[in-house]
């Protein structure tokens, strides 16, 4: 800090550009209409100043203290706010434009009036704000908090804003003209007459909020609202694309043909719920409950499901190819010819489900409880079984070609007729109970650990085993001897 900078700003001097005030400490002063043109301010104590016609254009306010500043028709524009405090700051009519804000908190924040055209906000807090009449033209807004907020007649025109709540706010009459919205939570606001035309919305909150025929916005939007606010359960073909549909009841609700794709859904209940011909492609569902639900030929094309229920579902002829799938019970679940191809799964259960005829290609099955399910028919081609629960799974005349075993528990298995050229196994994994007589293989690969190398077993590349040998070989234990 320059002492003598401190000095002419005390003494009312008006022209103070690049003056460095770091750590001063100006409460109270006043410092209307002076020129602070990118002035170092970094953690100046700027509280219930009076900064009134003030020009800070592009300068340094990192951990600012302004509280209860007058800032009314200031210029602030290129100012960059990081760590700093506004709270009870009056910035009415001020100059925001393509000004930054990071990690800032503005409590009961007048920005009435203001021209924040460009602006940028991360992580910034302007709750109980006055922020009516102000425009955010092109502004980029990302994990920002308006809540509770007065931003009636406000501009928010090709806007980024992602994550941000307008939780319990006025927006009446407000406009986010091609804006792009993700996550935004406008719960328990009123929305009536603001204006989502040509706006990308996606995941937005819109519990307990008020709309209108007066709000202009896409029926997907207003059929989400319905469901969120009115319990409305026949969503026949309904368009749901990339809404958010968490924390509602949906038991047995009729969602046949529905579109989903790209949908939110958290702590939903889908129990019992008619979901045939449904679409959920990359939608995320976590701590879904899906026990009883029949979704028979949906489509869950690279998906997220986590932490969910599904037992005693219905899935058959289902596509579940490329989803993820994490912590979920498919206990009694069917799954008769469902496409699981390039699944990816973690510490899921299908306990006592009929996967027969299903189609799971190079899907990731690691550590997966298969506990006495039919997999009868099914082709797992190059799939990853390694320390997965296998007993008494049936795996009668199934394609294991390719499919890694090793680690798996395995007693109890029924490989009826099943193919297991090419597959990897442990040699202390073997268990000789496991009836190999009538399977198929011209060759097997053998392995001393979970992940090292393996040895093809012939090792000869151009032989192959004779019917009946691998069995042969397993009960002698000369696997490695071929």
């Amino acid at each position: 800090m320059s002492y003598r900078d401190e000095a002419r700003a005390k003494q009312g001097e008006k022209n103070l550009q690049e003056a460095n005030l770091h750590n001063a400490e100006l409460p109270n002063a006043d410092l209307q209409g002076v020129d602070l043109r990118r002035a170092k301010l970094p953690g100046t104590n700027l509280r219930a100043a009076n900064l009134q016609g003030a020009n800070l254009s592009s300068a340094e306010l990192h951990k600012a203290i302004l509280s209860k500043a007058s800032l009314q028709k200031a210029n602030l524009s290129g100012v960059r706010f990081t760590k700093s405090w506004l709270d009870d700051a009056d910035l009415q009519g001020a100059n925001l434009q393509e000004a930054g804000f990071t990690s800032t908190h503005g409590s009961r924040i007048n920005l009435q009036g203001v021209d924040c055209s460009g602006v940028t906000m991360s992580f910034s807090y302007f709750t109980n704000a006055n922020i009516r009449d102000s425009q955010f033209i092109k502004a980029k807004i990302i994990n920002g908090s308006f809540e509770a907020s007065d931003m009636r007649n406000s501009r928010f025109h090709n806007a980024t804003l992602s994550k941000v709540k307008f939780t319990r706010g006025d927006l009446r009459h407000s406009s986010f003209n091609g804006a792009d919205l993700s996550k935004v939570t406008f719960n328990g606001s009123d929305l009536r007459s603001v204006d989502f035309t040509g706006a990308k919305l996606h995941h937005l909150g819109l519990h307990q909020t008020i709309l209108d025929e007066s709000t202009q916005v896409e029926q997907r939007v207003r059929t989400t609202w319905q469901v969120l606010n009115q319990g409305r359960k026949d969503l026949k073909n309904a368009d749901l694309r990339g809404m958010s549909l968490s924390h509602c009841d949906l038991s047995g609700a009729d969602l046949r043909g529905a579109n989903l794709d790209q949908a939110l859904l958290y702590k939903t209940n889908l129990k019992m719920a008619k979901l045939e011909e449904a679409s959920f492609a990359t939608a995320e569902l976590n701590h879904v409950n899906l026990d009883h639900a029949n979704l028979k030929n949906t489509n869950f094309l690279a998906a997220k499901i986590f932490n969910s229920t599904a037992q005693m579902s219905n899935w058959q002829g289902s596509n579940l190819s490329g989803a993820k799938i994490e912590r979920t019970k498919f206990e009694q679940a069917w799954l008769v010819a469902a496409n699981l191809t390039k699944v990816r799964c973690r510490f899921v259960q299908f306990d006592r489900a009929n996967v027969s005829d299903c189609v799971a290609k190079e899907a990731n099955f690691v550590g997966v409880f298969f506990i006495d399910a039919r997999l009868c028919d099914a082709n797992l081609e190059n799939s990853d079984l390694r320390n997965s629960v296998l007993r008494n799974a049936d795996f009668t005349n199934s394609s294991l070609i390719g499919v890694d075993f090793r680690d798996a528990r395995q007693s109890g298995i029924i490989l009826k007729n099943a193919n297991l050229t090419g597959a990897t196994i442990k040699l202390d994994d073997i268990d000789q109970r496991v009836d190999v007589s009538d399977v198929i293989c011209e060759h097997i690969n053998v392995s001393a650990s979970y992940s090292g190398p393996c040895d093809r077993c012939p090792q000869d590349p151009n032989q192959t085993f004779e019917p009946g040998e691998l069995a042969l070989r397993l009960s002698l234990g000369i696997l490695r001897d071929a």
